[in-house]
């Protein structure tokens, strides 16, 4: 073979080789290049450790006349079409204020909305795209006489074709909604347990204003006991009874400021102001919130009825999601490499055969919990019936029996009382029969 022949050859195989590797180093480059994107488009994590001591200092320095409560009540003014809530704390806290105040401070509630941002969070991000899929493939032939490298570097993306994305968002949405409901259902509880803590409140109070005047007119009985003890016309066994009733009902009335105490601190609790928050309760009726109404639209009307409504179709959405999962999607996956010193482009096509597996068992149970939501949603419809029909029998047992100890009892009593202490004041003293009457008339007005 002529030399010059061969140095022509060794210079084009030296130039195939400098291609090829040319190739391989674009290729790799390439795929280092890849991650590279990918992480600049990644998210950071930055640590926030917990501030207790300053979350505790801000809560020990709430007060009520924050703007957040008062802008609150501005919100709820508008909802009310723009009628004035005559949100003045300045003569006290009336019920309807202190709701307000719980709305925006109650610990529960903060802590439900906060989680209503976690399937905001979950929906404003559903329904996306899978990430594609870099891939390289670096193939060395061994004994080859020609180019022994082959490189070949490919993407693949999956296309949605099932349409599970379309359910996920929806699914998504539902799940945001029922957790709202929730939230309001959850603010409903919050005014019934400071109504019941207000209710239980202002009974101890009544008590203990019966309580004193029960005290006064005690202590008036017994400057005339011991008067006529002191000239001898009863007995000191007769007028220890009286001073025993008496040391009795101080020791009542003690317990019952203690039982006050406690109930202004369940309300502070409720309302989610510090303990020693200065908080001046102003007197409020509740005989407006007490009207019966004809559960006839409950399923409507029912905050937690409409909250299970809603997680029933969040139940309906995944088992759609799950039908949906066993249709396939299309995977293609693009590629170009080279190939005994050719450059070549490839394009593959997958998709999975839903016959062994199908996603049957993600399918059965969301069956089986599309089934439990069901009969939930329905449980608690039967359940608030029970529940309503048993408060209108006990509300109209109390209404009666209030209207028969105010027109009937307290009169007798009060008049039973006036007619003894009548007798004793002209020197005529049944010891037994004047505190037995004052007995009587003390536990009527604490009925």
């Amino acid at each position: 073979m002529d030399i010059s022949c061969v140095r022509a050859h060794a210079l084009e195989m030296t130039c195939i080789l400098a291609r090829m590797r040319a190739t391989v180093c674009a290729t790799v480059l390439a795929t280092m290049c890849a991650p590279i994107l990918f992480v600049a488009g990644c998210q950071t994590y930055a640590p926030r450790p917990l501030t207790l001591d300053a979350h505790q200092e801000a809560f020990l320095s709430r007060t009520l006349e924050g703007g957040d409560v008062a802008s609150f009540a501005e919100k709820l003014d508008a909802i009310n079409d723009g009628e004035p809530s005559a949100f003045d704390l300045a003569d006290g806290i009336t019920l309807g204020e202190a709701e307000c105040v719980a709305l925006v401070f109650n610990q529960e509630l903060r802590v439900a909305r906060l989680r209503a941002g976690v399937t905001r969070a979950t929906a404003d991000n559903a329904g996306l795209w899978d990430d594609p899929v870099l891939g390289f493939d670096l193939t060395r032939l061994l004994g080859s006489a020609g180019q022994a490298w082959e490189a070949f570097g490919s993407v693949a993306l999956t296309l949605p074709l099932s349409g599970r994305l379309e359910v996920e968002i929806a699914k998504a949405e539902v799940a945001h909604r029922a957790q709202l409901a929730r939230i309001a259902e959850q603010e409903w509880n919050v005014r019934i347990a400071l109504r019941r803590a207000w209710t239980q409140r202002a009974a101890l109070a009544t008590e203990c204003e019966a309580t004193r005047e029960f005290l006064t007119r005690l202590d008036e009985i017994i400057r005339i006991v011991e008067s006529l003890e002191a000239m001898g016309e009863i007995s000191r066994t007769q007028a220890n009874l009286f001073r025993v009733e008496r040391a009795m009902q101080r020791a009542a009335q003690l317990e019952r400021i203690a039982q006050m105490a406690r109930a202004d601190l369940d309300i502070r609790a409720v309302l989610g102001v510090p303990p020693r928050a200065t908080l001046v309760l102003a007197d409020s009726s509740l005989a407006s919130a007490l009207t019966p109404t004809a559960p006839a639209n409950l399923a409507e009307s029912n905050l937690e009825l409409r909250a299970l409504s809603l997680e029933y179709e969040v139940a309906e959405r995944t088992l759609e999601e799950a039908i949906r999962a066993q249709y396939p999607d299309l995977t293609i996956i693009p590629g170009y490499g080279t190939q005994d010193g050719d450059s070549q482009f490839v394009l593959g096509l997958s998709a999975p055969l839903a016959i062994f597996n199908g996603n049957r068992s993600e399918i059965a149970q969301a069956r089986a919990e599309r089934e439990v939501a069901q009969g939930s949603i329905e449980g608690a419809l039967e359940r608030l019936l029970n529940d309503f029909a048993q408060a209108e029998v006990l509300l109209i047992a109390a209404t009666a029996r209030r209207e028969s100890i105010e027109l009937e009892l307290i009169p007798l009593v009060d008049e039973q009382y006036a007619h003894v202490r009548a007798i004793a004041e002209r020197g005529e003293v049944d010891a037994l029969l004047m505190l037995e009457s004052l007995a009587r008339q003390q536990d009527a007005k604490l009925l």
